[in-house]
């Protein structure tokens, strides 16, 4: 049996690649159809030259929550404290 090299139409190997605990995952905006979501990241990798994320969102409007793979270009953090209670005085 003799091995050759892979098509170079494979995807490049994942490689660095970190999964989040539930309670580590990190708030973040991330760009779906070209309107920001607010969205956890459940993992992220690099790809040759390109880093990706996992993220898990919501569309406005909705209440289902979905998951999409994006470059990390298209995911910055979310600052929102959404913990944050109103005080009841």
């Amino acid at each position: 049996m003799s091995l050759s090299a892979p098509p170079a139409t494979l995807r490049a190997m994942r490689t660095n690649i970190t999964v989040h605990p539930p309670a580590d995952r990190p708030d973040v905006l991330a760009e779906v159809d070209g309107e920001w979501c607010v969205a956890e990241v459940r993992m992220q990798w690099q790809e040759g030259d390109v880093w990706w994320a996992q993220v898990q969102y919501r569309p406005p409007g909705e209440h289902t929550r979905r998951f999409i793979n994006v470059p990390a270009d298209r995911v910055r953090p979310d600052e929102t404290d959404y913990s944050a209670r109103p005080s009841s005085s």
